[in-house]
């Protein structure tokens, strides 16, 4: 048994502090992207015309979310399969980016960076921040759903974003 707890808590620790290495790194290159994108921005001169932005490919840091009343500050980054949601909060495929109008989901584990989710009440803010723009929200409601429910990630006309983690 103790070879077992050994093993247990061995396997943690590095899981929560790869975690923690990733999300500094990510951060760190999140500032160096929304430096280029804003020194692009003030270099531009004369009107242009920008192409709408290609889809996210997986993995790609799309942002930080940051909600104050319960001390999260993470990276999202694009999907939401298991390797992604180790290290960070993954923007579920299909769904709306944050800042556009649809339903915007993002994921993460309850052990980790929704670990807090539950204390969220109406009206805390959520704010996104992309490498252009930051994007505040606030909390209309909570509710636990089936994980056969997929309704919680339809598609709504005006800028929504949804929070999804397992209960309990």
């Amino acid at each position: 048994l103790w070879v077992l707890a050994a093993a247990t808590l061995g396997y943690c620790s590095y899981a929560y502090a790869s975690a923690a290495i990733h999300q500094r790194q990510q951060k760190a290159a999140f500032t160096v992207l929304a430096s280029h994108h804003t020194k692009a921005l003030t270099d531009a001169s004369g009107p242009s015309v920008t192409p709408p932005p290609a889809p996210p490919t997986h993995g790609e840091i799309l942002g930080i979310l940051d909600i104050p009343r319960i001390g999260l500050s993470s990276i999202v980054e694009q999907g939401s399969d298991s390797h992604t949601l180790r290290d960070s909060v993954g923007h579920i495929p299909g769904t709306a980016l944050p800042g556009q109008n649809g339903n915007a989901a993002l994921a993460a584990h309850r052990d980790t960076y929704f670990r807090h989710l539950s204390e969220l009440r109406p009206g805390d803010d959520i704010i996104f921040h992309s490498v252009s723009a930051t994007y505040m929200y606030k909390v209309k409601s909570t509710s636990v759903v089936q994980p056969t429910d997929t309704a919680v990630l339809a598609s709504t006309k005006e800028p929504t974003l949804t929070l999804v983690t397992c209960f309990p």
